[in-house]
């Protein structure tokens, strides 16, 4: 069985937003083509990950990074894991109907809606997190709460689940995320094998209490 899922890209996507998810999700097949871990039997779900925009053409990301993604919406009607990421670019794609037609017809079908930082504000705008309970980067706390289209606004979280939507804290808390997610549709198991192949285990030589 073949998994879809799909990161949402835009001009001006903030890098790790959607970078950090990418790795962590794709990292699942990878484990099954390359033997990290000789001797473990790893579960045999299949995951395929697509960066999904508008076109495909190149995009520019938030601080200068080009990517292309390899997907255009018109050409994905389905997906079973939506993750849309955040940055400066977000307010483009709240004011652009067709992305967020998309994002509401795939939202459908999916078992798990997710983002990273303030792309929570793209699902608010396509109509997605109301009642929901949410959270998002912490200096855009306030301004989520303001729209009021969403649920409680939580603070103090690196993610929070409500039903199948699963909000994100800032940039790098979309790490834990998908991994949280890695876990549900594959397995504990296996998401601690993605964790240890991507060697993730914070410990940031600055504290960052200001």
């Amino acid at each position: 069985m073949t998994l879809k899922a799909g990161i949402l890209l835009f001009d001006s996507v903030n890098e790790l937003d959607f970078i950090g998810p990418f790795e962590v999700l794709a990292n699942s097949d990878y484990l099954l083509r390359v033997p990290l871990f000789p001797g473990m039997e790893i579960s045999p779900e299949r995951l395929d990950v697509q960066l999904i925009a508008r076109t495909v053409r190149p995009l520019t990301c938030e601080k200068g990074l080009s990517v292309c993604p390899t997907m255009a919406i018109a050409d994905c009607d389905a997906l079973d894991i939506l993750v849309v990421p955040g940055g400066s670019g977000v307010d483009g794609v709240m004011a652009d109907e067709e992305t967020l037609q998309w994002i509401r017809a795939v939202a459908n079908g999916c078992t798990w809606l997710t983002s990273v930082c303030n792309g929570v504000f793209i699902l608010a705008a396509a109509g997605l997190t109301r009642g929901k309970k949410v959270t998002t980067h912490w200096a855009a706390l306030d301004m989520l709460r303001k729209t009021r289209l969403t649920g409680p606004v939580l603070d103090g979280f690196q993610y929070v689940r409500d039903g199948n939507l699963v909000t994100s804290a800032g940039v790098s808390a979309g790490i834990d995320m998908a991994l949280w997610i890695a876990g549900q549709v594959t397995s504990p198991e296996r998401a601690r094998l993605i964790q240890r192949t991507m060697q993730y285990d914070p410990a940031p030589p600055y504290a960052a209490d200001v």
